[in-house]
């Protein structure tokens, strides 16, 4: 058992050895979106025995790279039902494994499997899981002829609990399992830590509440930390997850609101849970804002006041939140049961076990010790 290294072009290579192979763009992609993923392919290497595969980018400028991107230019213009190019180094697996393990957040991102020539041959089991997909996507082409690529791995598992269309187009299993979080990172370790930052907004955001808690951060009467970027890369995926923990547990409250709430033209009308939702309870900030109304809230996130509705647009939050500190009982038995829960439903090694069990393969004893670590910190979490 070890841990990939975090994002820089140094990876170690492949060992040729392990029970899983987990192909990384660790090494091509400083995507913000995808340091929640390199986070799971690192917890997943601290429960199991695991090498890992990153190759990396086609060199911009190269006689590939320019091929690549010229054939992908072309088939855009002529609306070709045939995925991009993968503009990433073709490579092998030096070694075979037990069970192949791939991360897509798009349907862009899964022609990059076709670089790794050996990867079906060498792999027993193969699964992939899919951190995005919505129903109105298969009607495009290129979307579709990406999804269909899918139809290779043995196991598709995906973020959104939208599955159908995607088992009838690839002829595969597929089964729904949400995103999780690093508890052991994200976790606060006492309720009674100081959290200075009174509000945190990350991610989508209501422009009435920013511009309304902006003004009274201007004025002095609240601490406010927003984001002042979108899409952006990061220079170190490792600490910036380290950021965003530390951020949370130093909150008192945490702005959540759901995808569709501003993006309806992405999702086309369809409820998922984010990413934020388990961030926020991890971090055992009180969640303000509107939650996704479907079944997977409501299954993995079944406790009281998992999220306080703020209307979207409330045009005086900091007074939203001065009535809720009047409920001190209230907001404590919030926090404490969103940390319980992330420490005992949430962590990415209980998703990681969930998948060993879909493909029929026993988790290793590195997991069932994470299990227990998790087990005496939410032991401890009651004692306070």
């Amino acid at each position: 058992m070890h841990e990939a290294s975090e994002f820089d072009p140094h990876v170690p290579p492949p060992r040729g050895e392990g029970r899983v192979v987990i192909f990384s763009r660790r090494r091509f992609s400083q995507k913000v979106y995808r340091s929640a993923f390199y986070e799971f392919e690192n917890v997943i290497g601290t429960v199991d025995d695991v090498d890992y595969h990153a190759p990396a980018m086609l060199r911009a400028r190269s006689a590939s790279y320019l091929a690549s991107r010229m054939a992908d230019k072309i088939k855009f213009r002529l609306g070709l039902p045939s995925p991009p190019t993968t503009q990433v180094e073709e490579s092998h697996l030096p070694g075979t494994y037990e069970l192949g393990f791939a991360i897509f957040e798009y349907a862009s991102e899964i022609p990059t499997i076709r670089s790794i020539a050996n990867w079906k041959k060498n792999c027993r089991k193969t699964v992939c899981y899919l951190g995005e997909h919505w129903p109105h996507e298969f009607s495009k082409p290129q979307k579709r002829a990406c999804f269909e690529l899918l139809g290779q791995f043995d196991f598709i598992i995906c973020h959104c609990p939208q599955v159908g269309q995607l088992e009838s187009l690839t002829g595969r299993p597929c089964h729904h399992l949400p995103v999780g979080i690093d508890a052991l990172r994200f976790c606060p370790r006492s309720l009674n830590a100081p959290r200075p930052i009174e509000v945190f907004s990350m991610g989508r955001r209501s422009p009435a509440i920013h511009q309304a808690l902006m003004r009274d951060a201007e004025a002095g009467r609240v601490f406010y930390l927003y984001d002042t970027a979108a899409g952006f890369d990061v220079m170190n995926w490792r600490e910036h997850r380290e950021l965003i923990a530390n951020n949370i547990k130093r909150s008192e409250f945490f702005v959540s609101f759901k995808h569709n709430v501003s993006l309806e033209s992405l999702t086309g009308g369809v409820e998922a849970v984010g990413a934020r939702l388990f961030e926020g309870a991890a971090g055992g900030a009180i969640q303000i804002g509107m939650a996704p109304d479907c079944d997977t809230f409501r299954e993995y996130f079944d406790w009281e006041d998992a999220v306080i509705p703020m209307p979207y647009d409330c045009t005086h939050p900091l007074e939203f939140i001065k009535d809720l500190r009047w409920q001190p009982e209230r907001l404590a038995a919030a926090r404490r049961n969103s940390i319980s829960n992330t420490l005992r439903r949430h962590d990415w090694s209980q998703r990681w076990k969930r998948i060993l069990q879909l493909v029929d393969m026993p988790p290793m004893e590195s997991l069932t010790q994470r299990e227990k670590e998790l087990a005496r910190a939410e032991c401890n979490l009651q004692g306070n």
